[in-house]
């Protein structure tokens, strides 16, 4: 993983450098593809438990929509791939994310351009979808397990030209398994990305 951090950040840094003539956050609105590679875990409610982290990714768009010169309004649909480890064995699953951020951006002088780099701070609710998934080997049966999830996301990116790098930590706010008995585990999702960003 180390190797694919140090090829984006490569990546993120010359093809930013080369886009400097443009500002993608002047305009009103501008739309771009994101990435991301981390972890997933599962949260387990009685113990106050986290399973073991295993591998997630996201591929999707990202939209952002100028409120000022430094407050926007982000949303970033993604599919998102996630595994991970627990009390009922290995789980993986393919889903649908939808964040909506709202973000402050600080504006950070460049020396190779007018144009200044900038950091986004940005915090929001998401909505989460459930295609289809396995636990311990069986498919997910959605009579017993929830579709549907949302929590809270919150990220911090730096953009350089067109293209940004950022870690991104989702936390649900919604139980994964429909009815549990008194005393067992329920479940709710954590993550945390890497992710980079290309902005048209």
């Amino acid at each position: 993983m180390k190797k694919i951090l140090f090829a984006a950040l490569f990546a993120c840094l010359a093809l930013g450098l080369s886009a400097q003539q443009s500002d993608p956050f002047a305009r009103k609105f501008s739309l771009g593809v994101e990435g991301g590679i981390g972890d997933v875990s599962h949260w387990h409610t009685e113990g106050n438990v986290t399973g073991k982290p295993d591998f997630g990714a996201t591929l999707g768009l990202a939209g952002y929509l100028r409120l000022s010169d430094d407050w926007f309004l982000i949303s970033q649909p993604q599919f998102e791939l996630r595994n991970a480890k627990g009390i009922y064995g290995k789980f993986n699953s393919q889903n649908l994310v939808v964040p909506v951020t709202i973000a402050v951006s600080f504006r950070i002088p460049n020396q190779h351009s007018k144009k200044p780099n900038r950091m986004f701070f940005a915090m929001g609710p998401y909505y989460g979808y459930t295609f289809s998934g396995k636990a311990a080997g069986e498919k997910l049966d959605f009579d017993a397990w929830n579709r549907s999830e949302w929590g809270f996301q919150a990220n911090i990116s730096y953009f350089i030209g067109r293209c940004g790098l950022g870690i991104t930590a989702r936390e649900s706010a919604s139980k994964m398994l429909r009815d549990i008995p008194k005393g067992q585990a329920n479940l709710e999702n954590q993550s945390a990305m890497w992710t980079f960003t290309w902005l048209f």
